[in-house]
């Protein structure tokens, strides 16, 4: 995993790969139509080390390539003090980061008439326009399905209406380095492979829901 924080201080990503807790493993957590939360914690001492700002990039990547998880922090890190080092006091940081959407949900919706006989995907791609023209890459939002009417409540975020269009369209969205996502539920299949060494069992959990 490279683990990449863009402090918005002018000096672009910085690596905090050697700094994150080899005791705690950076945590993803995904749920259907809501944005994605990373939790990870950071181990530092001596006075090189940049804390990260509320707000700053988070991109945590695959070694080989991909993304796993692209988004802001929500808040500036809690830190503890856990003694000290060879080069002085050590702290661990805990931060939290939300996907990339919470960039549109900072913004408030225009009042609007009711979508109607619209394609759910038409739709998503014209309220991420409406909040910020251009910001995001809509080329992977698919039509999917024709909502018959959706009204928009200027008092709920970007987040709330795109998961009750893809809900009503029985889709899913996702956002993920600056692009939204929108495909049909069942479009994206996973498989688990136990003989594969990096395969836990422990690691997995399988929830039913309602």
């Amino acid at each position: 995993m490279r683990l990449t924080i863009d402090n918005l201080q002018g000096r672009g990503p910085v690596d905090y790969t050697a700094a994150l807790d080899g005791s705690v493993m950076p945590r993803v957590e995904r749920k259907m139509n809501q944005p994605a939360e990373l939790q990870c914690s950071l181990v530092a001492s001596g006075s090189g080390f940049v804390t990260p700002a509320a707000g700053g990039r988070v991109i945590l990547a695959r070694t080989g390539g991909g993304f796993v998880f692209t988004g802001y922090l929500s808040a500036a890190p809690g830190f503890f003090y856990l003694g000290c080092g060879e080069q002085g006091p050590v702290y661990r940081y805990d931060l939290v980061a939300e996907s990339d959407e919470v960039l549109l949900n900072q913004k408030a919706l225009p009042n609007r008439a009711p979508f109607t006989a619209r394609m759910a995907g038409a739709a998503l791609r014209e309220l991420a326009a409406d909040l910020m023209p251009g910001a995001f890459d809509c080329g992977a939002v698919e039509d999917v399905d024709t909502l018959a009417s959706y009204p928009i409540n200027p008092q709920k975020n970007f987040s709330y209406h795109a998961a009750e269009i893809a809900l009503s369209a029985r889709a899913s969205y996702r956002a993920m380095n600056g692009a939204l996502l929108l495909a049909p539920v069942g479009a994206a299949t996973y498989a688990l492979n136990e003989s594969d060494t990096n395969f836990s069992p422990m690691g997995l959990t399988l929830a039913c829901p309602k």
